[in-house]
Order: C-alpha cells, then sequence, then structure tokens
C-alpha cells in the first residue's frame, strides 16, 4: 500500500485497501473496484472511529498499519443457515424490522416467532401520501400486540418551492399534521419517526424544515419524536449549511436519532455524527437494508419469514421494549428555531 490514500486515488494500493476493510466488516456496500469514493471514505472514517484513531477518512500510516495487523474472518453459519434471515440480536438489545408499502401484507406472527420484538411502518410521504399498507400493518400489529412505531417521509419539494420562509414553514407544518391525522387512532406506543434522507434546496432550509416537523409532533404528542437519517447524508447536509443551522441543529439535537449504517460489525456500531456523538450517541440503528440488484457487492440485508424475495430493514435496539416504548416520553418539549 502507498504512504497515504484518500478521496479520489486509484489502482491497486486502494483495491488492497478495500479488501482489508472488506475483511475486517467495514466494506460491504459496494463493488471492490480499486476507486476511492465516498463510500470507501466513509468505511474508513468507520473502521478509524472503531480503532480510536483520528477520524478524518484518510487511509494514512497510522490506519493502514492497523488494518495490516489483520482482523478474524466474519463468522462462519452452520451447513444450511439461511445467511438472510432475520439475525437474532446480542444479549440485552431487541431487534424490530422497518416496513413500507413494499413488504406487502406481513405475517406478524411469522415476524414475532423470528425474534422480532417490534415493528415500525411508514404512515405518510409529504403533505398528502398514505402508504398503501400502513392501516393494514397497523392492525395487525395491533391484533397480536406488536409494539408498533410508524415513520413520516420529509418530502423537501413542497417546502422547496415556497416563495420564502413563511410559506416554507407552512409547508411543512402541513407535512407534520398530515402524519398526526394519518397516525390518531393507530394504537403506536413507540416513539413517532421523521425520515429525513431527502433534502432539496439550500442545506439550511431542510435542516430547519426537519426541526420544525419534529416541533409540531412533539407539542401535540407530548414526546420527543425520534429523527432517522443516514450519518454521510446528514454530515454532509450539516456541513453546507454551516453556522447558521445552528439553531436547528440545537432543537434536533434533542431528538433520539435512528441511524442507517450497513457494514460495521455488531460490535463497533453506526457511525454517530455530531451533535449525538459527543451526545447520547445512537438510539436505533438500521443494520441491513435492501438486498443489492446487479453486480453490487453483497451487503448485510434479511428478508421476512418464509418469503426469501422480500427484503425488510433490520434495526437494532440497546434496551428492552419497555425502554423502547418510554424512549422520548420524558424529554421536555421546547420550541424550535421560528
Amino acid at each position: 500500500m502507498t504512504t497515504t490514500l484518500r478521496l479520489g486515488s486509484t489502482g491497486p494500493a486502494v483495491v488492497a485497501l478495500q479488501q482489508a476493510l472488506s475483511q475486517a466488516g467495514y466494506y460491504l456496500t459496494a463493488d471492490i473496484d480499486g476507486a476511492f469514493g465516498p463510500v470507501t471514505r466513509a468505511a474508513v472514517e468507520t473502521y478509524q472511529l472503531a480503532h480510536s484513531l483520528d477520524v478524518d477518512g484518510v487511509a494514512g500510516p497510522l490506519t493502514l498499519a492497523e488494518l495490516a495487523r489483520g482482523a478474524p474472518a466474519p463468522p462462519t453459519l452452520p451447513t444450511g443457515a439461511d445467511p438472510h434471515a432475520i439475525p437474532r440480536p446480542p444479549a440485552g438489545w431487541i431487534v424490530g424490522v422497518d416496513t413500507s408499502a413494499a413488504q406487502g401484507i406481513l405475517d406478524v406472527p411469522a415476524l414475532m416467532a423470528a425474534g422480532v420484538a417490534f415493528l415500525i411502518a411508514k404512515a405518510t410521504d409529504g403533505e398528502r401520501s398514505v402508504d398503501a399498507r400502513w392501516t393494514i400493518s397497523a392492525a395487525a400489529a395491533r391484533r397480536h400486540a406488536m409494539p408498533l412505531g410508524a415513520y413520516g417521509v420529509y418530502e423537501p419539494a413542497g417546502v422547496a418551492g415556497a416563495r420564502d420562509d413563511a410559506g416554507r414553514a407552512a409547508r411543512v407544518r402541513a407535512q407534520a399534521q398530515h402524519f398526526l391525522d394519518v397516525t390518531a387512532d393507530s394504537g403506536a406506543t413507540l416513539p413517532p419517526v421523521l425520515d429525513f434522507e431527502l433534502a432539496r434546496g439550500p442545506a439550511l432550509h431542510n435542516l430547519t424544515a426537519a426541526a420544525r416537523w419534529v416541533d409540531v409532533v412533539a407539542d401535540a404528542l407530548g414526546r420527543e419524536p425520534m429523527l432517522y437519517t443516514g450519518p454521510a447524508f446528514w454530515r454532509d447536509l450539516c456541513r453546507m449549511a454551516g453556522v447558521a443551522a445552528a439553531p436547528a441543529l440545537e432543537r434536533l439535537a434533542r431528538c433520539p436519532v435512528w441511524l442507517a449504517h450497513y457494514g460495521p460489525a455488531l460490535a463497533v456500531g453506526p457511525m454517530v455524527p455530531e451533535p449525538w456523538a459527543s451526545g447520547e450517541g445512537w438510539a436505533m440503528w438500521q443494520a441491513s437494508g435492501d438486498a443489492p440488484r446487479g453486480a453490487q457487492k453483497p451487503r448485510p440485508w434479511a428478508h421476512l419469514p418464509g418469503r426469501p424475495s422480500v427484503a425488510v430493514d433490520v434495526d437494532y435496539f440497546r434496551g428492552p421494549v419497555d425502554a423502547l416504548v418510554a424512549l422520548g416520553r420524558a424529554a421536555a418539549v421546547v420550541g424550535s428555531p421560528p
């Protein structure tokens, strides 16, 4: 390997780096292609964080030396075991799934038999859309006493199309109120969730919109919503927004964070961005997602019990179900930026 590899590096040395990260369990989301892109940088950052190295996304001498020490190969499954069955959680954790219309009608008893402790279903998308399976999924969870949560997807198009700040505030309030209306009689006991993984227009406008959404929902329900996002998306959005986003970030920091990060070993966990890295850390971790398509390198994914062609997101919570049900209830609800 060369002395230093960074974003934009290419060639055999990068192939060797990607192979070492893959063997260590940190590079599971893309092809080993010899190109040091954002996926490789994220894998390097996660590795550095787990090994108490400076987290800069650059594979310099210290990072490469640590990788050269080697890592044990991932554990092998017993012969005949299904590598894509919903995994059992580590001791003291619980495992759940999050779903949408893509998973079709859920067999909740089969999920429970597979060890699934909770279900979080998509309810809304933006101001008007309701997930086609929301009502059925919520009813099935209630019927079988499965702890239920709901998430609403932030849709940036309407916010970005508003003429001024008052218009943007109105658009995001409409999204939050739509979520509240749809989920009002669902019997959900888990924290409400804002799915925040899309942005359009200035980064500051999107972060402010997220803060407003959680404020509306928190005021209505008396508990802090959980914020679902990806570490790289969040980091880049905050970087683009700059210091002007401080009020919005201060508000969002009070939300428990649910991070989507596929690949890290369970002992490592997801990469946690600020402001949660120096605070409470991650509340929930989406550790696997959709099955990869085409020529992509295999990544962690699981399927619904008895339905091997239907992938489902797998989520970990570090604690018992009662703690997840209580999450966000004790938090004070204070207004976000105007």
